[in-house]
């Protein structure tokens, strides 16, 4: 399974253009990515939705029922 950061980068996106496809902060993006911040659920949808996929892609699910800081 790729990263999330493999798989926008596989599209040609930069973090801001994923960010916008997406409707977050590029900032909470860049958190997501680097494992700084776990995302909430509905932000975790929001990433897998402009990427095409279900909201369980990329690993979010568990790390998104898991808690932590939200984004």
């Amino acid at each position: 399974m790729p990263s999330l950061r493999q798989a926008r980068e596989r599209r040609g996106w930069t973090l801001a253009d994923m960010a916008r496809h997406a409707g977050i902060n590029p900032k909470t993006l860049w958190y997501v990515e680097s494992g700084v911040r776990v995302p909430r659920v509905s932000t975790a949808a929001r990433i897998a939705a402009a990427l095409g996929d279900g909201w369980t892609a990329y690993g979010v699910r568990q790390a998104a029922l898991g808690g932590g800081a939200g984004g």
